[in-house]
């Protein structure tokens, strides 16, 4: 194969920078071109194998998730760190990438801004090379940190004006371009476009080769710029400004980085999103107060994404723009549950970069709590080979391929279906997230016939329960009951193998009721469905209690002789699987 890779000027020397994607003896032949004509130099050199996997792309397995070239699987985890990486007075992280990779993150979005690093910073043709040291240094830290960059080659403040519907900021002043041409004239006027492909260029050329960069996120929320002046930027047209900026990245760049672009939260770009190789949405509380309904906001744009377009998706922003304590935690946990639950590609990114807004507190707090829910999420994250078991989401399906809830009025369930693997999330619609929970059903259907193991997993602390479900299909579906749980729980059911052959089903475990739950004297278990019968163990799992259920549907136990505390009631069936129950005893 032949690669054409552009060198670039750094203000001493004309440069190339290359990464291959294949080991072996490789030639090359450098082409110069001035005035006085043409002149060549070839020559060759060795590629060896590294630890490095490649740069990532839409996996080859299932197009809706990430990969590295190599094959292995990515699952971004992340946030928005859109400038001042190294102003400790800015995010009073010190170290900021060791710190958020220490934490899991390996994905962030990234912006070029007047107030950080801006390659324009004074010309639309002779680039601020310190600005590009500047960016040359964070790249190189995002590779050592294994952390992947979302570059933002257009924030839309540098391609508005007052005339704008936007109120507040606008920064088409700070952008050279303007001594072309007019901020809605940068869209369309040819000698602004023959000025854009160099600068284009140029990143490509100083930054493409880098694994660190994964993403061109050619503009960061298009409808806020003067490009809604023009009736063909926003548009499909091959002759739109947004399909040339996107076509020059993808035909221009020899390392085959995806293209992405943006609209304001809620703004439905899907022109953009035809085109663009991994469609991004925003999503913000619209009132800023009304966070309750910001999860189920994000699971519509994921899942739209993810059903319209054959390509990976993600959150590019949202955000709670108050710190609250509590509710901004429980804000972010949320937001990012509920994009990996419906089929986004990385998590949604939490923005985080207030102290340039127009009030001091907006989004500046991201704080150890919040942290370590992304942490949390990696973990359960890790488990799973996201492109392996073609998944769908449950979320926008039809009524009878939609998961229930039972015995949680105000819960929601999101989850994806797959071959072998179904995973779900099921949470309160609170703005805390501190409420209890026991003996929540659930019933996923759409499931081939057979046995599955379910088990269960703590997003806030990051830990696997203990217990565990063995249940079989009923017509396509299983049901069971969580262990009991806090706001929300995870939850992953897998395929195990064939029925078993004696006759017998599982419990229909949806169905069991252990109330009341915690329990004076007496405590009742119905709807059994065939058990055999109830064991009781104390913490030190001695059994103090067994009862027969001679098949009965319902059955009392009498407690009042135990000392109160914490018990273990165990269901057992006669085909051997046991359901267990934490049982508070007052």
């Amino acid at each position: 194969d032949t690669v054409r890779v552009n060198a670039f000027w750094d203000g001493d020397y004309w440069k190339l920078r290359f990464a291959a994607r294949e080991t072996g003896r490789w030639q090359y032949t450098v082409s110069i071109k001035d005035a006085d004509g043409v002149a060549e130099k070839s020559g060759g050199f060795e590629v060896y194998d590294s630890i490095l996997k490649g740069w990532i792309g839409p996996s080859r397995r299932d197009p809706h998730y990430l990969a590295f070239d190599d094959g292995t699987p990515f699952y971004g985890i992340g946030m928005a760190v859109p400038w001042l990486v190294y102003d400790s007075s800015y995010y009073d992280q010190p170290d900021l990438f060791a710190r958020l990779s220490g934490f899991g993150v390996n994905f962030i979005n990234w912006l070029f801004t007047s107030w950080d690093i801006l390659l324009i910073r004074d010309s639309y043709e002779h680039y601020s090379l310190e600005d590009a040291g500047k960016f040359d240094r964070l790249v190189e830290d995002a590779e050592r940190h294994g952390i992947r960059i979302m570059l933002g080659i257009w924030i839309h403040d540098l391609l508005r004006d007052g005339s704008h519907p936007w109120s507040g900021f606008n920064d088409w002043d700070s952008n050279p371009f303007n001594k072309l041409t007019t901020a809605t004239g940068f869209f369309s006027d040819p000698v602004s476009w023959h000025y854009q492909e160099n600068y284009y260029r140029y990143i490509i050329a100083r930054w493409g080769y880098s694994p660190a960069i994964a993403i061109w996120h050619t503009v960061a929320e298009m409808d806020g710029t003067n490009a809604i002046f023009d009736p063909t930027a926003m548009t499909n047209d091959e002759n739109g400004w947004h399909s040339k900026i996107n076509r020059y990245f993808i035909e221009n760049d020899p390392f085959g980085h995806p293209t992405s672009v943006s609209g304001s939260g809620g703004f439905d770009f899907s022109d953009g999103w035809g085109l663009t190789q991994c469609p991004q949405a925003h999503e913000y509380p619209d009132p800023p107060e009304n966070i309750r309904e910001d999860p189920e906001r994000i699971a519509y744009w994921s899942d739209k994404l993810f059903r319209e377009y054959e390509k990976p998706n993600l959150i590019g922003e949202f955000g709670k723009s108050l710190y609250e304590e509590g509710k901004s935690e429980s804000f972010l946990h949320n937001g990012i549950w509920a994009g990996f639950m419906t089929g986004a590609c990385a998590t949604p990114l939490h923005w985080w970069g207030g102290r340039i807004s127009r009030q001091p507190e907006e989004f500046s707090t991201f704080n150890e709590t919040m942290m370590r829910q992304l942490q949390f999420l990696k973990f359960f994250a890790d488990s799973i080979d996201m492109a392996a078991y073609h998944f769908q989401p449950v979320f926008g399906a039809p009524p009878d391929r939609g998961i229930s809830l039972s015995n949680m009025p105000e819960g929601k369930v999101y989850g994806l279906h797959g071959d072998s693997l179904s995973i779900c999330w099921v949470y309160d619609v609170d703005e805390y997230s501190t409420d209890q929970f026991s003996g929540t059903g659930l019933a996923f259907p759409g499931l081939a016939e057979g046995r599955y193991t379910v088990t269960f997993y703590d997003t806030w602390n990051g830990e696997w329960y203990k217990e565990k479900r063995e249940a079989e299909t009923v017509d396509g579906t299983i049901s069971f009951v969580c262990p009991d749980f806090t706001g929300d729980i995870a939850v992953k059911i897998e395929y195990a193998g064939p029925k078993n052959p004696s006759g017998y089903h599982t419990v229909r475990l949806s169905a069991v009721r252990v109330f009341p739950n915690p329990c004076g004297s007496l405590v009742h278990i119905e709807h059994l469905d065939r058990a055999d019968y109830i064991i009781v163990k104390n913490v030190t799992g001695q059994v103090i209690e067994k009862k027969q259920t001679g098949l009965r549907d319902r059955v009392t136990l009498d407690l009042s002789r135990f000392s109160p505390g914490i018990y273990l009631l165990e269901i057992h069936i006669p085909d051997g699987h046991v359901q267990s129950h934490r049982l508070v005893h007052l």
